[in-house]
């Protein structure tokens, strides 16, 4: 991202949508693209192609930045660039100057273009994350300030971002930070609206974010907090067991104790507004969530909490699932743990669970990659096939979706059963959906049953470029965790593709192993 996205008005406001004193060219990345000459949406045959779309995007995500004729190549044409790759630039570039409607829109650099980063150019990601960054510095001090910016921020989020280039290597890190920066926003205007007291926004912001990432406990404990705060204890706890039990189903693992710690608030009816006082003052538990209690505010609930080492062991007894607490059932009566989330932090990845036991399960600690257990070849489907066709081909195969292929091989969507059944189109491009994820072939397994459980989706295809090359299911992923190799040395086992190098416990060589049939039924 460049400077730019970092400018501010004079007043020290954010240069959000509203606000803004009349550019001449408004460029939308967030949600359908979109781009406005003078308030008026220009059509898509105004740039000349798909190309021309493309490299505008490419300008306005390094705007104020020189653009490089190699880098737009690369992206614009990964596998087969034509002949004169760089003179099809500088058409696509007169192209972008006609529909822009003033060629000095765009500069001519050493190699390269840039957009301009002047007051003539408006683009919605910069105003959008410049709104992010100033709802996250006004976090701590002024809730009121902050909660404005974080609503300015959301106002601009249309939906995905960059939905076009959703396959598109070149696109990949903005795409991660941009969802990354929305998650962060409504995170943020959840704990800003908990700080000022509007506990019906708290709620709603918080929800948004468990829906998208329901595995995530930032999000979730917010969520629990909005409904405590709110009054509906009840609803509180249920939605926190709801968590927990999410967790113990796909990760295996159990809440924070931060988070056993809210939910014994709750139970005590000691969550409030930020205007209201704790009805029990000096009790374990009794202060307002962290992230919004004032800083001297922080170090007096410490000192309380400190203070009460006696009744601590009464407490964890409760939130651990003591007999009669209401709790999950101890341990020993819960499946065996799965592997953590590639994004959950570090100190929940405990010695001997979670992420480490998932390494441990593939191979002595070499993570397995998808390559590994891909299906391949893959069956697809083109753009204009009728979905009568796709029907015939989901059930002759068995299969519950099918990528869609443009008549070069590129992905550019996929069709599952829903789509067939939600939506109506004589082609598979009508009715196909278009924002798929999608891997590449040295991805991390577990990297991709995190993407299955968090975004809820039954497969991935695996791309080398815009090649498709693979996929991967649910039924891949459970075939590995159902493939086990035993050491005959010591009888240590170990689940993966392939036999591990050597034994994690006694070291012995990938030799003394032979693969372990799953028992029926298992």
């Amino acid at each position: 991202m460049s400077q730019s996205q970092q400018r501010t008005r004079q007043d020290g406001q954010p240069n959000i949508a509203g606000e803004r004193s009349g550019p001449q060219v408004s460029i939308q990345l967030l949600g359908r693209f979109a781009v406005r000459r003078h308030g008026r949406e220009q059509p898509d045959r105004a740039f000349g192609g798909r190309q021309a779309r493309q490299l505008l995007r490419m300008l306005a995500l390094s705007r104020g930045t020189l653009l490089s004729k190699d880098v737009a190549i690369e992206a614009l044409w990964p596998t087969h660039p034509p002949v004169d790759a760089s003179g099809n630039v500088e058409i696509l570039i007169s192209r972008i100057r006609r529909a822009l409607g003033e060629r000095s829109l765009i500069l001519t650099g050493s190699g390269g273009y840039s957009l301009v980063g002047d007051d003539r150019c408006w683009v919605d990601i910069e105003a959008f994350l410049t709104a992010v960054a100033r709802g996250q510095a006004e976090l701590n001090h002024d809730p009121d300030a902050s909660l404005t910016a974080f609503r300015a921020a959301l106002a601009l989020w249309h939906g995905e971002p960059l939905a076009e280039d959703a396959y598109a290597a070149w696109a990949a890190e903005h795409r991660h930070h941009l969802l990354r920066a929305h998650l962060d926003a409504l995170e943020g205007a959840a704990t800003a609206a908990l700080a000022a007291g509007d506990t019906t926004g708290a709620l709603t912001w918080a929800q948004t974010a468990t829906d998208g990432h329901p595995l995530r406990e930032a999000a979730a404990l917010l969520l629990v907090r909005a409904l405590a705060a709110g009054g509906d204890r009840a609803a509180a706890l249920a939605s926190f067991d709801a968590f927990g039990r999410r967790l113990a189903d796909e990760l295996g693992i159990d809440p924070s104790a931060d988070a056993l710690r809210l939910r014994q608030q709750v139970l005590c009816d000691e969550v409030r507004p930020a205007n209201s006082a704790p009805t029990v003052p000096g009790v374990v538990g009794a202060d307002p969530p962290t992230s919004v209690l004032p800083l001297a505010g922080r170090d007096q609930a410490r000192a309380r909490i400190a203070g009460l080492l006696a009744d601590r062991q009464v407490r964890v007894a409760l939130v651990r699932g003591a007999p009669g607490s209401g709790n999950r059932p101890p341990q020993a009566n819960r499946r065996p743990p799965r592997a953590p989330s590639a994004t959950e932090p570090p100190e929940r990845q405990v010695p001997g669970g979670g992420g480490a036991r998932w390494r441990r399960s593939t191979g002595g600690g070499t993570a397995v990659k998808v390559k590994e257990i891909m299906t391949t070849p893959v069956v697809t489907v083109p753009v204009d096939a009728h979905p009568s066709r796709i029907a015939a081909v989901l059930r002759e195969h068995r299969i519950s979706g099918v990528p869609v292929v443009d008549p070069g091989g590129a992905v550019v969507g996929l069709v599952s059963e829903y789509d067939l059944l939600a939506r109506s189109g004589g082609s598979a491009g009508d009715v196909m959906s278009t924002a798929v994820i999608s891997v590449t072939e040295d991805t991390d397994v577990d990297e991709v049953r995190h993407l299955l459980v968090e975004r809820r989706i039954h497969r991935v295809p695996v791309l080398a470029g815009a090649r498709l090359t693979g996929i991967v299911s649910r039924s891949d992923v459970v075939a590995l965790l159902a493939t086990e190799w035993v050491c005959q040395v010591c009888g240590e086992a170990v689940r993966g593709g392939q036999a591990p190098a050597s034994c994690p416990k006694c070291q012995a060589g990938t030799g003394q192993f032979v693969l372990q049939e799953p028992n029926p039924g298992s």
